[in-house]
């Protein structure tokens, strides 16, 4: 089974995410689906993981990391584990 990681980090970030969600497991029955992130705006993700302890624990286990943030926020976070961008 494939697995894609969602994260998130704003009250708005999160909304997307949980809409992305369930359009992708509409699409991709067969794949798991895991949502993280830290808010403190948002039910059950106030003390959730920072991005950057989500993408070090699913880095290398999940099939996908999708980032609901800015592009600099991922790039700093997927940044210990590249070494150019081809790997």
């Amino acid at each position: 089974m494939d697995r894609i990681v969602m994260l998130a980090c704003t009250e708005r970030g999160f909304e997307t995410m949980r809409g992305a969600a369930s359009a992708l497991t509409k699409h991709l029955p067969d794949t798991e689906i895991l949502q993280t992130g830290r808010c403190a705006c948002v039910s059950g993700f106030e003390n959730g993981p920072k991005l950057s302890e989500a993408t070090a624990k699913w880095f290398h286990q999940a099939d996908a990391l999708i980032f609901i943030a800015a592009t600099g926020i991922a790039v700093r976070c997927i940044a210990p584990f590249v070494q150019d961008k081809f790997r």
